[in-house]
């Protein structure tokens, strides 16, 4: 246990590469306390750990465990534990330079439960790998050796994405055509507004227990865009941009790039996005590859020179169709203002959709077409709707109760409520049956008065036969009523349906 203010427990340094080897075997190295490689710094020259431990050593800087500037060839660690260590960056071993694990310098040991304070928990190294990360979320790859490279191949599930008006199930990675990634928006017809697609598009240096690398200002990628045809043979390759190391994102920012896809001739092709990195102390490359395809113009675009572009309102034009190949002119006679992929109408103009430039006059009564943001029935007062907003909403189909036509004033009145209306039914029900009941009571009534007070029996028999049973006289008058009621009911019910 040492508290070292420099460097660490073992110091080993040289201002020249030497050929000479340290060899430390069945050692531990426990709690102590450094600036730089707390408990092993080695510079410059070979180095040999074997059936050691490196355990809780904590440095200020960088390498908590472990500092080693070689190249991968000059250092072995077998049979060893680096496990618990802590540092600013690199909480278990930083390899300076040109170096990194390997199967042949890190034998039979485990490197685990390190921790850094701003990155790098365990190791720092040569990049060993690339990795793409799409809004902050790294996404799943799969190595596989094509031409004798080795690449990195997203993998992506089967996800939803917004396409024109309608979703699809896709496994490839939609981007715009012609525009910039990051900036680009994806329109939602059915909620009528923009939502961010890709805020975030970065390509990662990773190391080999898939940690995030650092502080490698001096590297580059190489981007191109390759298209093959259905044999796999490839038509067409465009070197799109060289990017540097952003150190802020700590990584290779994509989004701010432009592809140039052709969203109407993807058809039999086969679209592929290609990333190739290093470092300055890497020959070789990293390499990632990505399937993509570009979406088609989305309302508010306009299609020309292979890709799609936004129609620009200030300028007075806009695109309320799919697949349009030059944007519409603002008319002043019927809008009030323009968005690039929306109208505001003045009152007294109708539209019959969202995807129509048909504008037309209410010409019958313009004070029913309200204008606005809007189309079809939105565009219509309370309880109009249709066509220019001339027919009635009888069956609140617009949710703000049913209305009949005032055949007098061509109006759209509102109906009684039901409530209201069943009332009514009721009362005139109970009115019509009470009457009728009185009405045939009164008539019986009548009938046995004359029968008690008739004088000549033979006589009365000849006009009336008061003995008989009088069911069917009464039925009828009842059913004479009845009639009498419907059809006063029906007159009233054809009037409100008007």
């Amino acid at each position: 246990m040492n508290s070292i203010k420099n460097y660490g427990c073992i110091l080993a340094k040289s201002d020249t590469k030497i050929g000479s080897k340290i060899q430390i075997s069945n050692s531990i190295f426990i709690s102590n306390k450094g600036q730089l490689g707390a408990g092993m710094f080695i510079q410059n020259q070979k180095f040999d750990l074997k059936n050691s431990i490196l355990l809780n050593n904590t440095a200020t800087q960088i390498g908590g465990g472990f500092y080693f500037s070689e190249g991968s060839q000059r250092f072995t660690i077998i049979n060893s534990l680096i496990c618990n260590n802590q540092a600013a960056e690199a909480g278990g071993i930083y390899l300076f330079g040109n170096s990194s694990l390997t199967k042949n310098n890190f034998i039979k040991s485990l490197i685990l439960l390190n921790f850094a304070n701003t990155s790098l928990n365990n190791i720092n190294e040569l990049p060993q790998h690339l990795s793409l990360q799409i809004n902050l979320v790294e996404m799943l790859s799969q190595q596989k050796l094509i031409e004798s490279r080795q690449y990195e191949v997203l993998y992506l599930k089967p996800y939803k994405i917004i396409s024109q008006d309608h979703s699809q199930q896709k496994n490839v990675l939609f981007i715009p055509s012609g525009q910039e990634l990051q900036s680009y928006e994806l329109y939602n017809p059915k909620h009528q507004n923009y939502q961010s697609y890709i805020f975030d598009l970065s390509i990662l240096f990773k190391n080999s227990m898939n940690e995030v690398l650092i502080n490698l200002e001096n590297s580059t990628c190489n981007v191109e865009l390759q298209i093959f045809d259905t044999t796999e043979n490839l038509s067409k390759s465009i070197k799109t941009s060289k990017l540097t190391f952003n150190q802020d994102t700590k990584g290779f920012n994509l989004g701010q790039l432009q592809f140039e896809i052709d969203p109407y001739k993807q058809e039999n092709k086969n679209q592929e996005i290609l990333v190739y990195c290093n470092t300055q102390y890497q020959d070789d490359q990293l390499a990632y590859r990505m399937k993509v395809n570009s979406f088609m113009c989305q309302l508010g675009e306009f299609y020309i020179y292979s890709g799609c572009q936004i129609c620009q309102p200030l300028q007075g034009f806009y695109s309320v169709t799919y697949n349009a190949t030059k944007c519409s002119i603002f008319d002043k006679n019927k809008f009030d203002a323009i968005a690039s992929n929306k109208i505001k109408l003045k009152a007294g103009f109708w539209r019959p959709n969202q995807i129509s430039d048909y504008i037309e006059l209410c010409f019958k009564n313009p004070t029913y077409c309200q204008g606005g943001w809007t189309f079809g029935n939105d565009l219509c007062t309370q309880g109009h709707l249709g066509g220019l907003c001339e027919e009635c909403d009888r069956y609140d189909i617009r949710g703000s109760g049913s209305f009949f036509k005032d055949q007098k004033q061509l109006e759209c009145r509102q109906c009684e409520e039901f409530s209201r209306l069943l009332l009514t039914f009721l009362l005139i029900s109970i009115w019509a049956i009470l009457s009728t009941l009185l009405t045939i009571r009164s008539i019986e009534k009548s009938n046995q008065l004359f029968a008690s007070l008739k004088l000549r029996q033979k006589f009365v028999e000849i006009l009336f036969k008061l003995n008989q049973d009088h069911e069917s006289i009464l039925l009828k008058l009842f059913l004479n009523y009845l009639w009498i009621f419907l059809l006063f009911l029906h007159l009233i019910l054809g009037y409100h349906s008007l």
